[in-house]
């Protein structure tokens, strides 16, 4: 979603398969976890918290490109579920993303703080504070804004390695 969105829009400027592929995600979402699976159909393979946040952003880029409001209202209790099933991983002691869906691409090594998911939660919450002011909540699109403000502090203090220059891949201590 984060490239097929801008992808679809550039070349071919038609979002109706976009559409039709995030409306999927919405109506197989798990409605108790707030979690959305990784594929939609036939596949529909389950446990990815980086795939879920996709979709998410996914979300954000279909209306920044077309100004669906009637999809955004339609999906936006959906959305908040979502939401809050990412929010709810992020662990209180260090104020970083705790990845526990797993299945993430081509990595042979992926969960607990790892920098990637931490990031893609930082660009969740952006965008969905976007499509809170969007929808004229000010007060979430203010707490998301402030989290995903914390979690880049938090990101840059736990997950920044200075001799090197650049981020561990998670927060152990590796070699």
């Amino acid at each position: 979603m984060g490239v097929a969105v801008p992808s679809s829009f550039v070349s071919i400027g038609d979002l109706v398969s976009v559409r039709n592929a995030l409306q999927i995600m919405y109506d197989t979402q798990n409605k108790v976890t707030g979690a959305f699976a990784e594929s939609g159909p036939p596949l529909s393979q389950l446990g990815s918290d980086t795939y879920h946040m996709w979709s998410m952003i996914g979300t954000y880029n279909y209306y920044l490109y077309t100004s669906d409001l009637a999809f955004l209202q339609m999906n936006w209790p959906s959305y908040l579920l979502a939401m809050n099933f990412v929010i709810g991983k992020i662990n209180p002691t260090l104020g970083l993303f705790n990845e526990t869906g797993l299945r993430d691409w081509a990595r042979q090594s992926t969960g607990g703080i790892s920098t990637e998911a931490n990031m893609i939660l930082v660009q969740t919450l952006k965008t969905g504070s976007a499509l809170a002011t969007w929808l004229n909540n000010a007060t979430l699109a203010r707490t998301w804004t402030n989290l995903a403000a914390s979690l880049t502090t938090n990101i840059n203090a736990k997950l920044w390695d200075a001799p090197f220059n650049a981020y561990k891949d998670n927060i152990t201590d590796t070699p």
